[in-house]
């Protein structure tokens, strides 16, 4: 079991951060014999689960689970039994359980016949991490001995896991003092921060008291930028999580898209011409455009205009 626990967190150095949480499942079933599982975060604020991998069951399980009401009771367990390993015997006899609408809709279906999970509250974001083992044969419940391993690996299964945020975040933030980086879910309810995220969040929204994002994501997981009360905001997929980039506005940000898209071809060194033919539109009018961005930027040359833009991609 100790080596086991040992590879839980070596592998934070090697495996990435989206397939860690399945992967590490799989190690666990080396050890306990089950057929599924799943890692999964959730909160009372929203009711509902924020992040879910899954082992050994489709996406079908993961899209029901999240949508269907009759999760909820699941939920509030989770949310009352903190830290504590229970089988399903224990939140319902048996006999309940598979006369429940639990099973019906969201056990049965998918060959689950006995369970048993775990979980943890992590204060500093609210949310509820939790694991939970499945076996598909009724005759095979989790035993008093299996519960005490997993509680020991479980207990340092989320440890690991954090653990792979943090050393996520250490080898992707720049560490400059101008930009900052956290891993969150499209919630807003945050996974570990770097330093300099916490210090542009604290100057830029000084309510925030270091828990959930004070502010809504893009519905559209396409749209990678946006601003917030003086921050720029740059998105990322994360497997089901986001790493979500932030800097303060720029002298550039201040530009349409379609202003950008000129400066850009203009300091490549094309001609009014060249730069108009792509885009649909008449030289006069790049003149036009770029005329509006040198007074927005208080330049008058295509020299500083090219400096600023040098200056800018360094930063950013």
């Amino acid at each position: 079991m100790n080596a086991l626990v040992g590879h839980f967190y070596r592998s934070t150095l090697d495996i990435s951060l989206p397939e860690y949480r399945t992967a590490m499942l799989r190690e666990v079933q080396k050890l306990i014999s089950f057929d599924a599982g799943l890692w999964a975060t959730s909160s009372e604020y929203s009711g509902r689960f924020h992040s879910l991998s899954l082992l050994g069951l489709d996406d079908g399980f993961g899209q029901r689970l999240q949508h269907d009401r009759n999760a909820r009771p699941i939920l509030t367990a989770i949310h009352r039994q903190t830290s504590t390993v229970r089988p399903q015997a224990e939140i319902l006899p048996d006999a309940d359980f598979y006369a429940s609408p639990i099973f019906e809709r969201l056990c049965q279906p998918f060959g689950i016949r006995q369970l048993v999970g775990s979980a943890r509250r992590q204060p500093e974001s609210g949310l509820h991490a939790m694991v939970g083992l499945f076996r598909f044969d009724q005759r095979q419940p989790f035993t008093q001995d299996d519960r005490r391993i997993i509680s020991h690996l479980i207990f340092h299964l989320m440890n690991a896991g954090a653990m792979a945020t943090s050393i996520y975040l250490q080898k992707n933030s720049r560490n400059d003092g101008r930009h900052g980086s956290v891993v969150c879910d499209s919630l807003g309810f945050h996974y570990g921060f770097d330093r300099d995220f916490g210090r542009l969040m604290r100057e830029h929204f000084p309510a925030w008291d270091g828990g959930p994002l004070p502010f809504d994501l893009p519905e559209r997981r396409d749209q990678t930028s946006f601003a917030r009360e003086g921050l720029r905001f740059r998105q990322e997929p994360l497997g089901d999580l986001i790493h979500l980039s932030a800097w303060r506005n720029g002298p550039l940000d201040t530009l349409t898209a379609r202003e950008r898209e000129i400066v850009v071809s203009v300091c490549r060194g094309l001609s009014y011409k060249e730069v108009a033919r792509p885009l649909g539109i008449a030289p006069s009018t790049v003149s036009n455009h770029l005329y509006r961005v040198f007074e927005k930027l208080g330049i008058t040359s295509r020299t500083e205009l090219a400096k600023l833009v040098s200056e800018t991609v360094r930063l950013h």
